[in-house]
């Protein structure tokens, strides 16, 4: 049975933090005496935070007057729930970018992530005639079953060129040149908010006029991997610089931003007050997020060299908050799989203390393994499992990576 105390001392410190500027004190906490209490305690108080911002705020929906204000260093323009729920200084608060000018930025703070890019190439198709949309196949697959519902709409002479890079892209590499004809959408999810490399290819493409639209999902790495609440958002950078829309409309918008803004309303997909984060902006909590970061990465580099020394193969990840690895023997019923095979990791995290679990999405403090069907190149079904990275104190890791590795071989042989 592994103890994990240098990793709960980490989570400790962490736990004291939020409680304390976010939580009032509420359900103070000396010492974790395991990773199940610590997960319960965390969440608990993620709860309380959530219920004290739903307090915090009169909805305009009910209440007579716009919201205009600002909001633990994020400032907010709430019109109405249908409307708008606008940050003004995205580039500081979604992507920890200090110091510019955010005037040329639209940012819209929607339900979820997949919301924003749902809208973006709604709003794209329902714009602009002539248009024509490059992606990677390996990319998110909700973004490609939106993109195949409506490929009839797509045309093949070029004269609105659409870019759509994922970071979740096992194949993802910063594009090396930028055209000012085009427009690219950069799902930002799987890269850290403070992370150099985004923040540079952000601003080249602010000072060089590129047309681009960020979007994001914000419950994975900006809440330490808690679901504090869904929510995501799309930002126009350079938004003065799309072409005026082509397609005509009822209304007759001329700027695409404002028909972005008109397709997140009608579907309803616009985020309330209470779902944003009161530490997004909050230095400490984001240095929080950037050594859990190191410590997963290292983790990931380490669980990597273990399983090419053990001659299993899997699919590698630039961002290293998960990798894949395709299940060997035939799966005849996925369904029937995951029951197995999650109730194999329960036996085995109950028998060793090990903090995997069977759970989908990634970023959080323990392992989590899911499991999906994919079509090989030769149309062939195939069983893949992802296993997300934890948050274990690397020397700790070092220790139980075998406990990993036996999981994974039971996994996929």
């Amino acid at each position: 049975m592994f103890a994990f105390d240098k990793t709960l001392k980490l989570k400790l410190a962490e736990s004291n933090y939020i409680n304390k500027h976010y939580a009032s004190g509420n359900n103070p906490i000396d010492k974790y005496d395991s990773f199940d209490s610590f997960l319960e305690h965390r969440r608990s108080m993620f709860t309380y935070i959530r219920s004290q911002s739903f307090l915090r705020f009169q909805y305009p929906i009910t209440h007579p007057t716009n919201c205009l204000e600002e909001w633990n260093g994020i400032k907010l323009m709430y019109k109405y729930t249908r409307q708008a729920l606008n940050i003004t200084n995205p580039l500081a608060a979604l992507y920890g970018i200090v110091g510019e000018d955010d005037k040329d930025s639209i940012c819209f703070m929607t339900q979820s992530g997949q919301a924003a890019n749902l809208n973006s190439i709604l709003t794209l198709l329902s714009s602009y005639e002539e248009l024509t949309i490059d992606y990677s196949e390996k990319m998110f697959f909700e973004s490609i079953d939106v993109l195949t519902f409506y490929k009839e709409k797509l045309s093949q002479t070029q004269k609105v060129k659409i870019y759509f890079f994922d970071s979740c892209d096992v194949n993802f590499v910063y594009p090396q040149t930028l055209s000012k004809d085009s427009i690219y959408i950069f799902d930002t999810t799987c890269i850290i908010k403070g992370d150099s490399e985004m923040q540079d290819f952000i601003l080249k493409c602010k000072s060089n006029n590129i047309k681009l639209i960020l979007t994001r999902s914000h419950i994975k790495l900006d809440s330490l991997g808690y679901e504090y609440s869904l929510l995501g958002s799309v930002c126009i950078l350079n938004y003065e610089y799309f072409p005026q829309p082509t397609v005509k409309l009822a209304q007759p918008f001329k700027h695409f931003h404002f028909r972005m803004q008109k397709a997140i309303g009608n579907h309803a997909h616009f985020a309330t007050l209470d779902q944003i984060y009161p530490f997004l902006m909050d230095k400490k909590f984001n240095h929080f997020i950037n050594e859990k970061y190191k410590r997963v990465s290292q983790n990931y580099d380490l669980l990597c060299e273990t399983l090419k020394a053990n001659a299993i193969s899997f699919d590698h990840y630039r961002h290293k908050q998960f990798l894949t690895l395709k299940v060997v023997k035939n799966v005849n019923n996925i369904v029937d799989y995951e029951i197995e095979k999650s109730q194999y990791i329960t036996k085995m995290r109950k028998k060793t203390n090990f903090p995997i679990y069977y759970s989908d999405s990634f970023g959080f403090d323990y392992f989590a393994v899911t499991a999906f069907e994919k079509l090989d190149h030769s149309n062939n079904l195939n069983a893949i499992c992802r296993l997300s990275m934890g948050d274990i104190e690397p020397s700790e890791f070092s220790v139980c990576v075998t406990v990993l590795l036996k999981i994974i071989k039971n996994l996929t042989e």
